[in-house]
């Protein structure tokens, strides 16, 4: 009995210390214990470890083995596919069977950079969907002229590459009228201009309310003689509400005095967190809703009372909404959240015109206009329709805000060491159409526009939207950031609209009245961001030359990461290709400002 447990327990100890894997199929170990050698013979390939099993036991199943150039197919016993189903009854070696691997070569044109495939000589390639901003796929094709598409049944028999065929989506024409009418005159522009303000808001935003009776006192502050209050009261018909407290907060650094008899300049925010302290401490007051801080995207905003004038949700409740209820069947009454917003900063312009701005010291005449976000979205908004104020400076607005619905930059590389980013940063998900029309962004806008399902059935892009504030006396200017941290809001997409705007700001005449600025990072208004906007407010408004911000604004202003050679999107010069023009556009604005395109390289090299 002795005898027969240590020849067991000798049999256990011969197996655990083999260097090979071990199959048992029982706890119950047999007196005369037989065992077998299973020995892999990768013919090449990296080394498999050999297995010691159990006579009538099958063999382990095992990682494929690798081998340079080739695809590994199965094991093989005498020359035939080996079935790991076979019980085992001797020493036996398995060898591999290798097929040679082609690589097939996946040319993108540009969109979406994808990695090599490598198929086994014989076999199908199963071929990805790239994407390419502002393309639709057509196919994966033959030849680099893609005059032949790829039959995708075909077996793989040699090195090639496949080149991707693409379509240019279609950007509606902003020159073109509602009844099939090409513009071609700058007083048929004025016409066109006034449709796209009505198409707003029928078709996205709702509608614009103005005319109510406005009356206001002014209060300071009971410990900072630098802040005021303006005290707002809006009624219309027989309904009256308070709005939240305006705060106003003037500049106070010692030294400065406003720019002319008539008072200082002013930003006027959708919410704290722009840079507010960057415009008074160069002559700039600030004024937003006091309120109830709130917290968003980490940030915490101290002046919130914009969401009294309109709760940032989809049931249409707050100040403006008990003078303006919102009805579900009934479009002339639908006025969105972001249209709601300006029209509470509007009444702040009221206030200012009916005698605030006098008393405060400040020129209701020069605004900025700005927000971050949404209130980014709003804050393009506002200004579109309340055209009382002076610059329009959207911040991170993304769809919704500048962005156009038809160039999505997910999935595509951009080298963005120029500021001071990687060279090789994949942009990830971009804000859909569908996100702003889902429960948590639907009540920004109308119900009409919760029908398009995709940015083709819309007739409208935001490029119009900019363009529809070309005006001899105003300034309309896109911020962003450029780097990965703000993938959501698009900043190519926001950069093609302000390129797509341009070309109709330069037919009228008016280039130096649109700009465009994107920061490295941060999904907020910077300090730079404010200071490129006070040096290009008292350039062109009080025609004072200041350089408070790191660059000329002149370059930093009309340039940006995305005109640079690596990152470059030719459908950036061309998307008004697509359009019918004015026979007078000769369309020689890229010609014009070549000389100040040459690439943010020069532009951050500069002292």
């Amino acid at each position: 009995m002795k005898s027969h447990f240590l020849r067991i327990v000798k049999s256990i100890f011969a197996i655990t210390i083999l260097t090979g894997g071990i199959a048992l199929t029982s706890c119950h170990i047999p007196s005369d214990v037989k065992l077998y050698t299973i020995t892999f013979d990768s013919d090449g390939g990296s080394e498999v470890a050999f297995q010691r099993i159990y006579e009538g036991t099958k063999v382990s199943q095992v990682k494929s083995p690798k081998k340079e150039g080739y695809g590994f197919e199965y094991w093989t016993l005498d020359g035939k596919e080996f079935d790991f189903n076979t019980k085992i009854y001797k020493d036996t070696t398995l060898k591999a069977y290798w097929k040679l691997l082609y690589t097939v070569n996946l040319d993108t044109d540009g969109g979406q950079v994808l990695a090599n495939l490598k198929i086994k000589d014989g076999y199908k390639a199963s071929l990805p969907t790239p994407k390419k901003a502002g393309r639709k796929f057509l196919g994966w094709y033959t030849d680099s002229k893609c005059t032949t598409i790829y039959d995708k049944n075909l077996p793989v028999t040699s090195n090639f590459t496949l080149y991707a065929k693409w379509e240019t989506n279609k950007y509606p024409n902003p020159y073109k009228f509602n009844d099939g009418r090409i513009v071609q005159t700058k007083e048929e522009w004025a016409e066109r201009a006034e449709e796209l303000y009505r198409d707003y808001q029928t078709e996205m935003y709702g509608m614009w309310r103005s005319g109510e009776t406005v009356t206001y006192t002014i209060r300071n502050d009971e410990t900072d003689a630098s802040v005021k209050y303006i005290d707002i009261e809006v009624s219309v018909n027989d309904k009256k509400v308070k709005l939240p407290n305006a705060k106003v907060r003037l500049p106070s650094a010692e030294g400065l005095t406003p720019p002319d008899e008539n008072g200082w300049p002013f930003v006027l925010g959708l919410s704290s967190g722009v840079s507010e302290d960057t415009a008074l401490e160069n002559g700039y007051a600030f004024i937003a809703f006091a309120g109830k801080p709130f917290e968003y995207n980490g940030m915490v905003f101290e002046w919130g009372g914009i969401t009294d004038i309109a709760a940032d949700d989809n049931k249409h409740t707050g100040l403006f909404y008990q003078l303006y209820p919102y009805d579900d069947a009934n479009p002339e009454s639908q006025t969105g959240e972001l249209m709601a917003w300006g029209w509470g900063l509007s009444k702040i312009i009221d206030a200012l015109y009916d005698g605030a701005a006098i008393e405060l010291g400040i020129n209701k005449e020069n605004s900025i206009v700005t927000g971050v976000s949404r209130y980014g979205k709003a804050a393009a908004v506002c200004g579109t329709y309340e055209r009382r104020i002076k610059m329009v400076a959207p911040g991170c607005s993304g769809a919704g805000g500048m962005a156009s619905y038809r160039y999505f930059s997910e999935d595509m590389t951009y080298d963005l060491s120029s500021v001071g980013a990687s060279r090789s940063s994949i942009w990830t998900a971009n804000e859909p159409l569908g996100s702003l029309q889902a429960d948590g962004e639907q009540g920004w806008f109308n119900h009409k526009f919760r029908s398009y399902k995709t940015p083709e059935d819309f007739e409208l892009d935001q490029y119009m939207l900019a363009a529809i504030n070309a005006d001899p006396n105003r300034y309309f200017v896109i911020l962003g950031a450029a780097s990965r941290s703000d993938d959501w809001v698009n900043a190519p997409a926001m950069y093609l609209s302000f390129r797509a705007a341009e070309t109709i700001y330069d037919w009228l005449g008016l280039g130096d009245h649109i700009f465009c600025y994107f920061h490295d990072t941060g999904h907020a208004v910077t300090q730079d961001d404010m200071q490129y906007l006070i040096d290009l407010f008292n350039d062109k408004v009080y025609k004072q030359k200041t350089k408070i911000a790191p660059y000329s604004y002149e370059k930093a202003l009309k340039t940006s990461v995305f005109e640079e050679a690596v990152n470059y999107d030719p459908l950036y010069d061309s998307i008004d290709e697509q359009w019918e023009h004015p026979e007078s556009n000769e369309r020689n604005h890229n010609a014009k400002l070549a000389e100040i395109r040459s690439g943010s390289a020069e532009l951050y090299a500069e002292n």
